[in-house]
C-alpha cells in the first residue's frame, strides 16, 4: 500500500494544469497566426509549414472567414 502525499498530488495536478493550459494558449497563438495568413492571402500549405496544423483545421478557420483557400496541386 501506498502513503497518499496530499502535497505531493496537488503539485502533480498543478504541474498538469499548466502544461493543459500553456498547450491551449500554443493552439489558440496559432489559429491566431493562420487566420491573419488566411486573411493575407497566403496559401493553405504555407498556412501549414508556419502554424504546424492540420489541413482540415485550416481548411476550418478558412470557411468560418468565407475565404476559400488555394492549395499546392502537388500535395
Amino acid at each position: 500500500i501506498t502513503e497518499y502525499n496530499e502535497a505531493e498530488t496537488m503539485r502533480m495536478f498543478e504541474e498538469q494544469g499548466r502544461n493543459e493550459g500553456i498547450g491551449i494558449g500554443e493552439q489558440n497563438k496559432a489559429n491566431e497566426i493562420a487566420e491573419s495568413m488566411i486573411k493575407a492571402n497566403e496559401s493553405g500549405d504555407k498556412i501549414i509549414q508556419y502554424t504546424g496544423l492540420k489541413k482540415e483545421t485550416v481548411d476550418k478557420l478558412a470557411r468560418s472567414l468565407h475565404i476559400v483557400l488555394v492549395w499546392d496541386s502537388r500535395n
